[in-house]
């Protein structure tokens, strides 16, 4: 013998002709709110589960419940994305690549300029936002061959400086490079 569900998920006249039928609702628990009450599709009795959270709409919260809005995501997002930077090349410098960019509070990037061979010379200026907390030192390498010609210095004021080594070629025209990473201050 089957047994009979005990709820009622249908109901209907005399004539047939149905006023509430529930049996293929598809509701449950995991879709109502933590605590709401409401009836499956036999007619039982249920209590929904999902829990809700404060959505906040700032980044000064201690809250450990409440989630960040979306915007609040976004401002994280470009705050942390990589910002490019440029250098405004010295006089008798051209700029060949540049390529500076600033995730958080980290710079890296590549340097290549053509110049003249001189000790001291000034290579140009790094961007504002991408200018180190102290002068920080580089291998200046030849461009394509990677012989090793000196050093490149780039100051807190964000200066950057070519100084040659023994070997460099000196008085002629040059293509130096260099790879740098370091904390921007």
């Amino acid at each position: 013998m089957a047994s009979e569900n005990p709820y009622v998920n249908k109901v209907q006249t005399a004539d047939g002709t149905v006023i509430m039928d529930i049996s293929s609702d598809t509701v449950t628990p995991n879709k109502v709110l933590n605590g709401e009450t409401f009836h499956d599709r036999s007619g039982a009795p249920q209590t929904g589960s999902v829990i809700t959270h404060n959505v906040y709409d700032g980044l000064d919260s201690t809250s450990s419940s409440d989630a960040l809005s979306a915007n609040q995501g976004k401002i994280l997002n470009d705050k942390l994305n990589r910002t490019n930077y440029s250098m405004t090349p010295a006089s008798g410098v051209t700029l060949r690549i540049v390529s500076i960019k600033k995730r958080a509070e980290i710079a890296t990037g590549y340097i290549e300029v053509a110049m003249t061979g001189n000790a001291g010379a000034d290579i140009g200026t790094i961007d504002t936002g991408a200018r180190p907390s102290a002068t920080i030192y580089f291998p200046a390498w030849r461009a394509n061959t990677y012989e090793l010609l000196g050093i490149i210095s780039i100051s807190s004021t964000g200066v950057a400086h070519y100084y040659p080594n023994s070997s460099a070629p000196s008085g002629s025209s040059i293509q130096i490079a260099s790879a740098v990473s370091y904390v921007v201050g």
